[in-house]
């Protein structure tokens, strides 16, 4: 093994430790009631009604031991890899430029919320290997990196319905560009066409493994149930029962009244007491729920569209986590499944701070999250015109991609299941690790011309 090598595996071990300082301060990682579905999957391969099950099968493929902590240290390690190899592979070649990216990492690891996904059993950290590995797919020089990079993106894609979308987005806006832009396509049109199939291939294996497990084949779970849940926050779904109910036999007309009563109101269709969810969601009549997604489409796309383009607003600031990580009673599903697959540490979970209410440190900035994401977004703005007025496009192409997608992050998750602190929180952090990369490769860049050039003079200097 090369120095070069073992300096990046080292540094890739030390990156991990440091991601993993959130759930060690909290002593064990961190549960969220999406947990236990993902738990009980792992151990029953049930697929879920409301999301795919790639999410249990990537942690059935990291349980290396018998521990939570295998799934937080497999996932620090992958952010970590991710995040050192991105960073390395953008900014200027010299022998050093492992460190900076070290460097950037660590920063990352202090100044925003990125250890407590990195130790959250939930898919939610995924969402960032996303794009991390997309962009690492098209500028790694090494073919069993980019093998990597792709197998990263394929459990990305399958272990979340909005990954599904994310990665959507990403196949069409490379696509437009590549259109857009002729000379690109001759750089990296290939890769291009291989990222795509890799988003195909991950979609239709989940397909193959869904079949396999005698679940409906479509890669995503309770699509048209989540929607119709939108269109009732909206108070779109109210207005389509009116309006079709004495033409419709649909099953949710006999629920017009509790629906009208609750109309507007916050997660009730989905999670709310007394809705008719069970009697028409999730995996039954799934005809009926289409038809009632296209009438409400139909009917009312204007409101739709000005909704979901308020709440995207909405969710793009929506990404607090200091007081978001809480207690759960003992027979809460996620806690009985915890106990089910990791029974001897039972005591250590209720020893931990999140279930002693002992409010875990998960953010040490002196200032709050939203204030230092407005300074970061600043920061990317400056930088960016920066970079251009310097001839360095790479650097603001790369800051204007990852606003590109952090903000099409926020659009999918409001449009489809309302603003949630965690699900832009997921990607906020993505924002100042772009904002190091790039202002470190405009230093070192500069630094390098301007010796070069010192250089030049010296030695025309000496001539003379």
């Amino acid at each position: 093994m090369s120095s070069r090598v073992f300096i990046r595996a080292l540094l890739i071990v030390l990156t991990a430790s440091v991601l993993l300082w959130a759930p060690l301060w909290n002593g064990y990682p961190f549960i969220h009631s999406d947990t236990g579905t993902y738990l009980w999957s792992l151990i029953n391969f049930g697929v879920p009604l409301d999301r795919p099950i790639g999410y249990s099968l990537f942690l059935r493929a990291v349980s290396l031991a018998p521990t939570a902590w295998s799934i937080a240290v497999v996932q620090a390690f992958g952010t970590a890899w991710l995040m050192l190899r991105v960073a390395e592979n953008l900014l200027p070649s010299s022998s050093g430029r492992v460190w900076v990216a070290f460097g950037i990492a660590l920063a990352v690891s202090f100044v925003t919320t990125i250890s407590l996904f990195a130790g959250f059993i939930l898919a939610d950290i995924l969402a960032a290997w996303l794009w991390l590995a997309t962009v690492l797919f098209f500028i790694s020089p090494y073919r069993f990196e980019r093998a990597l990079a792709a197998l990263a993106i394929a459990w990305s894609v399958i272990s979340h319905n909005s990954h599904v979308l994310l990665a959507a987005g990403l196949v069409v806006g490379i696509g437009l560009a590549l259109l857009v832009v002729p000379r690109w396509r001759a750089r990296v049109g290939k890769r291009a066409l291989a990222f795509g199939g890799v988003v195909a291939l991950a979609l239709v294996n989940m397909v193959g493994v869904n079949v396999w497990l005698n679940a409906p084949p479509a890669p995503t779970r309770g699509g048209d149930t989540i929607l119709l849940g939108r269109f009732h926050e909206m108070g779109v779904l109210t207005r389509v029962l009116e309006e079709n109910c004495a033409a419709q036999d649909w099953e949710l007309c006999k629920s017009l009244d509790a629906l009208r009563q609750h109309d507007r109101e916050w997660r009730w269709f989905l999670h709310g007491a007394g809705s008719p969810i069970l009697d028409v969601g999730w995996d039954t009549r799934t005809d009926e729920q289409r038809a009632m997604v296209t009438a409400s489409l139909v009917c009312c796309w204007q409101t739709v569209a000005w909704e979901s383009l308020a709440e995207s607003g909405r969710q793009f600031e929506l990404i607090e986590m200091r007081d978001y990580i809480k207690p759960h009673p003992e027979e809460m599903v996620a806690l009985t499944a915890l106990r089910a697959v990791y029974p001897n540490e039972w005591d250590t979970y209720r020893a931990t701070a999140q279930q002693r209410n002992a409010a875990p440190t998960v953010w040490v900035m002196p200032v709050d999250e939203r204030t230092m994401q407005r300074v970061w977004l600043g920061a990317l703005g400056i930088v960016a015109a920066l970079a251009w007025w310097r001839k360095q496009p790479m650097y603001a192409m790369w800051l204007l991609t990852t606003l590109a997608y952090v903000m099409w992050n926020a659009f999918v998750m409001a449009t489809f299941s309302g603003a949630v602190t965690r699900y832009q929180a997921r990607v906020a952090w993505l924002i100042p690790f772009a904002v190091l990369v790039a202002v470190c490769g405009v230093v070192m860049q500069a630094i390098e011309h301007r010796t070069q050039n010192t250089g030049g003079a010296s030695g025309g200097n000496e001539e003379m």
